[in-house]
């Protein structure tokens, strides 16, 4: 097996792909640097996770091992929570009785799945993985590094709601990645580090497959020849509108559509001269439609609040009159006291006037 000071070397290297010859240097100028370096701080968790199985976290505990990623796939796959419950708060029903090594496996899972993500605040970040560790018997501090690695880069795509919403299913998908990568042979483990396409092979075989995190795991081994996309759709998008610039189509699966996009971004690099940016102009118009879903793919969501002052809206003539808007919530204080939605939240559902109604 190789040494953990090899492994993130070897991810960079890009392997010749059918019909045509990727250059790693090119690979690497088509991609944009910030991306290129949110892979780079993603190995702070990857190197251990298909290396030596250490945690970050805590580098006296093994955790990257077949038990300890079942019993978290259990609680979470075998343990489902129904009901209107907020994701956070069903999560550490199901993580509460486990081992100190499930809840770091999980913290380190989560800051992979937050890293890439420009929806999410640096700040969010940070505190979803403190959040994991708080349900420790002892409660263990974010790691600095980590820290750095969430907050020094934005990320690189937006997950939007077909991300944001599935932490029920992305952690079980990555705690079944790590059950088949620490039973696969050294050999195999040897081929998949040096080949991204064996990796691949390695990744999708899972029945279930949940293709938001696939695609994003995927950006994070290897950030110079997969796309650091999560939509499976804007992916295929993306790949029948520019298949013709490298005039191959190669099939409908998941690979396939992997290998097309890596052969168009670099023959697009050489086109344009510049790294490629599917989400930006010239490209985003030759393959999504003007108002469609993937141009607004980097504009944060507008959202609208209804809002009814008083039991029947008896206090709008009052409130309209004088200019003003007020919430009944007493018992939280000043509201700029919180520092995101999920703070203000953890305060009302802690209220007695509010329990019940968030």
């Amino acid at each position: 097996m190789s040494s953990l000071a090899s492994i993130y070397e070897r991810s960079l290297a890009v392997v010749p792909v059918p019909t045509y010859l990727v250059d790693p240097a090119e690979s690497a100028g088509s991609r944009l640097p910030s991306d290129l370096k949110v892979g780079e701080a993603a190995y702070l968790v990857i190197e251990h996770m298909l290396g030596d199985g250490m945690s970050v976290i805590d580098p006296t505990e093994r955790i990257w091992d077949f038990a300890t990623a079942e019993a978290l796939r259990s609680a979470v796959e075998d343990r489902p929570i129904v009901g209107d419950e907020p994701a956070w708060r069903k999560l550490a029903r199901q993580l509460g009785e486990q081992p100190r090594q499930v809840m770091l496996m999980a913290a380190e899972l989560v800051f992979l799945r937050d890293l890439p993500n420009i929806g999410y605040k640096a700040d969010t970040k940070v505190a979803d993985v403190a959040r994991v560790l708080s349900w420790l018997p002892l409660s263990v501090e974010v790691p600095d590094s980590m820290v750095r690695a969430l907050t020094e880069w934005q990320g690189s795509f937006f997950g939007g709601q077909g991300y944001n919403q599935y932490l029920w299913k992305q952690l079980p998908w990555l705690a079944r990645f790590v059950k088949r990568w620490v039973t696969v042979s050294d050999l195999v483990k040897d081929r998949a580090l040096s080949d991204p396409w064996v990796f691949h092979e390695v990744v999708m075989d899972d029945p279930d497959d949940v293709p938001s995190i696939r695609n994003a795991f995927l950006f994070l081994v290897f950030p110079r020849v997969f796309e650091p996309i999560s939509s499976e759709r804007h992916k295929r998008q993306l790949r029948d509108a520019f298949c013709g610039v490298m005039d191959v189509n190669s099939g409908d699966d998941a690979a396939s559509v992997d290998r097309d996009l890596l052969a168009a971004r670099v023959a697009l690099y050489h086109k344009y001269e510049r790294p490629v940016e599917w989400y930006a102009e010239p490209l985003l118009s030759q393959w999504n439609k003007p108002g469609g879903e993937a141009s607004n793919a980097l504009v944060r969501p507008k959202h609208y609040w209804l809002y009814s002052p008083g039991a029947g809206s008896r206090l709008w003539p009052e409130f309209s009159h004088d200019g003003i808007m007020a919430i009944g919530w007493d018992e939280v204080g000043d509201l700029a006291l919180y520092r995101d939605r999920d703070h203000l939240r953890t305060a009302l559902q802690g209220s007695p006037v509010m329990k019940g109604r968030t």
